[in-house]
């Protein structure tokens, strides 16, 4: 039997599937697939999804010498695959996209990107002038053109401060009141609040976070400006009325960091559980 879930699938790939059961009979194991290295073993009582199945049944119609070949491989120990084959699918995957959308970068050089250099921080004010002296959005390049102060980013924005401007990580903060949560705690200029957004190569916004406002009267006063009825949230509200401290929250998108350390194209591929829009009942 097996001794935990991790054994079974500690051998996962980026983009392929490698699992060998681990226990004290695992000559009993039963070997549904190898080909193309997508070896799947499961011991006595184990089951297999029927995704596994199909992908075994796929990889079984190749010719024998390339399933010999990727078998031998993978009892090798080599990559299921390997940086090349990584490289073609995100290449492939940007060609579909429009032009403005595809990223010079490889995925590795990606990652590297992020590893190897300094995050710049930078205000949104900064980031605005920067990107209306642009040559994307003088030649109206950009899908959304920046024309003032207030405007909400974009994808192709961030992107542009990341991989064009800076060329490293970007840290955005102070961002104007008016396009950000109500909850987020308000500057003494009035107008912008104590957010932040950093920045990564190839998907823009990855981690978002900000202070949150803990004095009771302003977040009354934001709240009447922006049409939130205070009995929709009472039981916020009273997390103030009783009394709170400076605090602070982030969060950080795991579809999102999944999507960009795999290189998959479209967020839909690395979510793994089912959405339904109006089921949530509190």
């Amino acid at each position: 039997p097996l001794r935990t879930v991790h054994d079974l699938f500690q051998n996962v790939g980026l983009d392929g599937l490698a699992v060998r059961a681990r226990g004290p009979r695992q000559q009993d194991a039963l070997q549904i697939g190898s080909a193309n290295g997508d070896t799947v073993n499961v011991p006595p009582g184990g089951c297999v999804s029927l995704g596994q199945q199909r992908r075994a049944a796929a990889q079984a119609e190749k010719p024998e010498r390339d399933r010999d070949d990727a078998a031998s491989g993978a009892l090798a120990g080599e990559p299921l695959n390997d940086e090349t084959r990584r490289e073609q699918r995100l290449a492939n995957e940007d060609k579909a996209k429009p032009a403005a959308e595809r990223s010079e970068m490889g995925l590795i050089e990606k990652l590297k990107f992020v590893l190897e250099n300094n995050f710049k921080r930078v205000s949104y004010t900064e980031a605005i002038d920067i990107l209306k002296d642009s040559k994307p959005n003088k030649k109206k390049k950009f899908k959304y053109i920046i024309e003032e102060w207030g405007a909400d980013l974009q994808s192709e924005h961030e992107r542009y401060l990341v991989e064009k401007h800076f060329k490293c990580p970007v840290i955005l903060f102070d961002y104007p009141a008016k396009i950000k949560a109500f909850y987020m705690r308000l500057n003494e200029d009035g107008k912008t609040v104590r957010a932040m957004d950093i920045l990564f190569p190839g998907i823009g916004e990855i981690v978002g976070g900000s202070q949150r406002e803990e004095r009771l009267d302003v977040l009354k006063e934001k709240m009447a400006e922006l049409g939130i009825e205070e009995k929709e949230l009472w039981w916020y509200l009273d997390t103030r009325k009783f009394g709170t401290c400076v605090h602070s929250g982030f969060g950080l998108g795991f579809e999102r960091l999944v999507q960009f350390v795999t290189g998959m194209g479209n967020i839909r591929d690395v979510i793994p559980f089912p959405r339904t829009p109006q089921s949530a009942e509190f």
